[in-house]
């Protein structure tokens, strides 16, 4: 039984999708999710043919226990073996249920680096789940190690890319003229204005480029992108630094860039870093959490230190100045999703942790 918020357009919700759909074409598993809002990014868990049961978020539920009474009877009814859980409010509702029906949790929490170091948001979100679960697995080493985890407990399982994904690409031209790109390079950042992201920092190295050449265009696409940056482009660059609010299919988007760009104050293991490489696409990201676990600087991308402006100037204008360079760190960078990230290595491990945690029972 898999817990989560919503099946959103996350990553973690795209990792869920994937396993979901492979585990439902197995007759070995009998799935069911629990939700707290019924929205589904990815049809296929609709499609699935699995039980969807919704919980009741709402203060006043949780304060009064109902959520977790509600927890208790969804497990009497279904009556899992083990339960998979994707969030930290999620992770706290499983324990008493899981605690008193001898049910394994597998706890799926860690998808960044530790933020704070103590608090009663800490011991109650991250130290009480991490207690009564058998195995946590985290997206990166870094990540798990941020949260002082178990070494018995810690499970590091990577994001995995379905290459099948990249089967059916728009055409270049007509996402090019989509976005209203003139000129033939482009640099371009996907990312929602969440504190982690350092959009500021591409911004600024944009118009730091943008000072002594006019062939190439920088494109940021996220969540509350225009609505947040749009009065912050100077009129003049308007037509060179181009703004979008999030949107569906986004490998077509970043298909187009000629460089990948991901400037963060702090990270998991960053699935769209994971998505350019997959394309092919040359990524620069700043050096923080599981970034480095994904790229070996130098030889399938480069790292920077957070907000070092000066330094994503000179990579990009280093990746913009030579064709060849770009042509061979985007093969390796392609060439590593396929060898370690690809998305079957992901599902393979999450089998084996199942199996793992069940047999610990």
């Amino acid at each position: 039984m898999f817990s989560i918020e919503s099946m959103g357009s996350g990553g973690k919700e795209r990792r869920l999708n994937e396993l979901i759909k492979y585990l439902s074409q197995k007759p070995e598993y009998t799935l069911a999710l629990v939700i707290f809002r019924k929205v589904f990014h990815f049809k296929e868990v609709e499609n699935a043919g699995i039980k969807i049961y919704q919980l009741d978020k709402t203060a006043k539920s949780m304060a009064s226990l109902k959520s977790f009474m509600k927890f208790g009877k969804i497990c009497d009814d279904f009556k899992p073996d083990l339960i998979h859980s994707w969030g930290n409010l999620n992770s706290l509702l499983a324990i008493p249920a899981a605690r008193f029906r001898g049910i394994p949790i597998v706890n799926n929490q860690i998808t960044s680096i530790a933020k704070s170091k103590g608090g009663i948001e800490k011991l109650l979100f991250y130290k009480l789940p991490f207690a009564f679960s058998g195995i946590i697995v985290g997206n990166s080493k870094a990540g798990l190690a941020s949260y002082s985890v178990q070494a018995a407990k810690a499970r590091c399982i990577y994001n995995g890319f379905n290459l099948n994904r990249l089967k059916k690409l728009r055409l270049k031209e007509v996402v090019r003229k989509e976005l209203g790109i003139a000129t033939p390079l482009v640099v371009g950042m996907v990312a929602s204005t969440v504190p982690a992201k350092d959009y500021q920092t591409f911004f600024d190295s944009a118009v730091e480029v943008l000072k002594t050449r006019d062939d190439v265009s920088f494109v940021a696409i996220g969540k509350g992108v225009k609505k947040k940056y749009a009065s912050h482009i100077q009129q003049k660059n308007t037509s060179r630094i181009l703004l979008f609010e999030a949107r569906e299919q986004i490998e077509n988007d970043m298909n187009v860039f000629d460089i990948g760009v991901l400037s963060s104050f702090y990270e998991g293991l960053p699935n769209v870093v994971l998505e350019m490489m997959a394309l092919g696409k040359p990524v620069i990201a700043s050096k923080v959490g599981g970034t480095a676990e994904l790229i070996e600087d130098g030889k399938d991308g480069f790292l920077f230190t957070t907000s070092d402006k000066k330094k994503l100037v000179q990579l990009i204008t280093l990746l913009l100045d030579n064709n060849t360079k770009r042509s061979d760190i985007g093969r390796c960078a392609k060439e590593k999703v396929q060898m370690k990230f690809d998305v079957n290595n992901m599902l393979s491990a999450y089998e084996s942790v199942f199996r793992e945690a069940i047999d610990r029972k």
